[in-house]
Protein backbone atom coordinates (compact mmCIF):
# COMPACT_ATOMS: atom_id res chain seq x y z
CA UNK A 1 0.00 0.00 0.00
CA UNK A 2 1.38 3.53 -1.16
CA UNK A 3 1.10 6.51 1.52
CA UNK A 4 -2.36 7.85 1.75
CA UNK A 5 -2.85 11.09 0.62
CA UNK A 6 -6.07 13.51 -0.63
CA UNK A 7 -7.02 15.17 -3.98
CA UNK A 8 -6.44 19.06 -2.79
CA UNK A 9 -9.83 19.86 -4.07
CA UNK A 10 -12.72 16.89 -3.84
CA UNK A 11 -10.77 14.77 -0.70
CA UNK A 12 -10.10 11.66 -3.13
CA UNK A 13 -7.81 9.35 -1.91
CA UNK A 14 -5.57 9.07 -4.57
CA UNK A 15 -2.69 6.26 -2.77
CA UNK A 16 -2.29 4.21 -6.25
CA UNK A 17 -2.89 6.68 -8.91
CA UNK A 18 -0.48 7.46 -11.40
CA UNK A 19 1.41 10.56 -10.17
CA UNK A 20 0.66 11.82 -14.36
CA UNK A 21 -2.80 11.31 -13.88
CA UNK A 22 -5.81 12.63 -12.81
CA UNK A 23 -7.88 12.84 -9.90
CA UNK A 24 -11.28 10.54 -11.36
CA UNK A 25 -13.23 12.45 -8.86
CA UNK A 26 -12.53 15.71 -10.00
CA UNK A 27 -9.66 16.05 -12.39
CA UNK A 28 -7.12 17.73 -11.22
CA UNK A 29 -3.69 16.37 -11.30
CA UNK A 30 -2.85 14.15 -9.11
CA UNK A 31 0.88 15.29 -9.05
CA UNK A 32 -0.33 18.50 -7.42
CA UNK A 33 -1.79 16.82 -4.22
CA UNK A 34 1.00 15.15 -3.38
CA UNK A 35 3.06 15.32 -0.14
CA UNK A 36 6.47 17.22 -1.11
CA UNK A 37 9.80 15.30 -0.52
CA UNK A 38 9.97 15.53 3.81
CA UNK A 39 6.96 16.84 3.84
CA UNK A 40 3.43 16.05 4.56
CA UNK A 41 2.11 19.48 2.86
CA UNK A 42 0.90 19.18 -0.81
CA UNK A 43 3.33 20.04 -3.39
CA UNK A 44 0.12 22.79 -4.75
CA UNK A 45 1.17 24.28 -7.37
CA UNK A 46 -1.99 26.02 -8.92
CA UNK A 47 -3.13 25.00 -12.78
CA UNK A 48 -2.23 28.88 -13.76
CA UNK A 49 1.58 28.26 -12.56
CA UNK A 50 1.64 25.02 -14.33
CA UNK A 51 0.26 26.84 -17.34
CA UNK A 52 2.86 29.93 -16.30
CA UNK A 53 5.46 27.39 -16.19
CA UNK A 54 4.67 25.92 -19.80
CA UNK A 55 4.41 29.03 -21.45
CA UNK A 56 7.79 30.31 -20.00
CA UNK A 57 9.35 27.11 -21.52
CA UNK A 58 7.73 27.73 -24.79
CA UNK A 59 8.72 31.25 -24.77
CA UNK A 60 12.41 30.35 -24.13
CA UNK A 61 12.55 27.44 -26.62
CA UNK A 62 11.63 30.00 -29.49
CA UNK A 63 14.09 32.60 -28.28
CA UNK A 64 16.60 29.41 -28.69
CA UNK A 65 15.42 28.98 -31.96
CA UNK A 66 15.90 32.45 -33.03
CA UNK A 67 19.26 32.27 -31.70
CA UNK A 68 20.05 29.08 -33.99
CA UNK A 69 18.34 30.99 -36.99
CA UNK A 70 19.95 34.32 -36.47
CA UNK A 71 23.53 32.92 -35.39
CA UNK A 72 23.28 30.69 -38.42
CA UNK A 73 22.68 33.82 -40.57
CA UNK A 74 25.20 35.82 -38.82
CA UNK A 75 27.69 32.97 -39.74
CA UNK A 76 26.27 32.38 -43.35
CA UNK A 77 26.33 36.85 -44.21
CA UNK A 78 29.91 36.80 -42.27
CA UNK A 79 31.66 33.58 -44.31
CA UNK A 80 30.39 35.54 -47.63
CA UNK A 81 31.79 38.58 -46.74
CA UNK A 82 35.03 37.60 -45.97
CA UNK A 83 35.34 35.44 -48.49
CA UNK A 84 34.51 38.80 -51.55
CA UNK A 85 36.85 40.27 -49.49
CA UNK A 86 39.67 37.63 -49.67
CA UNK A 87 38.82 37.22 -53.41
CA UNK A 88 39.27 41.17 -54.12
CA UNK A 89 42.80 41.11 -52.16
CA UNK A 90 41.46 43.65 -49.42
CA UNK A 91 41.46 43.18 -45.82
CA UNK A 92 38.88 41.42 -44.05
CA UNK A 93 35.86 43.79 -43.13
CA UNK A 94 36.21 45.11 -39.52
CA UNK A 95 34.68 43.22 -37.51
CA UNK A 96 32.86 40.27 -39.61
CA UNK A 97 34.96 37.65 -38.04
CA UNK A 98 34.30 38.49 -34.73
CA UNK A 99 30.41 38.49 -36.14
CA UNK A 100 30.57 34.49 -37.57
CA UNK A 101 32.02 33.58 -34.13
CA UNK A 102 29.59 35.29 -32.27
CA UNK A 103 26.93 33.88 -34.84
CA UNK A 104 28.40 30.34 -34.54
CA UNK A 105 28.22 30.56 -30.54
CA UNK A 106 24.72 32.09 -30.30
CA UNK A 107 23.90 29.04 -33.10
CA UNK A 108 25.35 26.81 -30.29
CA UNK A 109 24.53 27.85 -27.41
CA UNK A 110 20.55 27.77 -28.57
CA UNK A 111 20.89 24.22 -29.86
CA UNK A 112 22.72 22.92 -26.33
CA UNK A 113 19.15 24.98 -24.50
CA UNK A 114 16.90 23.02 -27.00
CA UNK A 115 18.48 19.84 -26.11
CA UNK A 116 18.50 20.65 -22.35
CA UNK A 117 14.89 21.51 -22.42
CA UNK A 118 13.94 18.34 -24.15
CA UNK A 119 15.97 16.52 -21.81
CA UNK A 120 17.94 15.38 -24.62
CA UNK A 121 21.27 16.41 -22.67
CA UNK A 122 20.05 15.69 -19.13
CA UNK A 123 21.03 18.93 -17.88
CA UNK A 124 17.29 19.64 -16.83
CA UNK A 125 14.31 17.74 -15.27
Amino acid sequence: MGVAYACGTCGYDLRGLNALGECPECGRAVWSSMPSPGSEEPIGVSPSGVRMIGLTSILLSWTAIGGIVLGGVAVLMGGRLLKRARAAGGPDPRGVRAGVWFGFIGAVLGVAWLLATFGVLGWMF
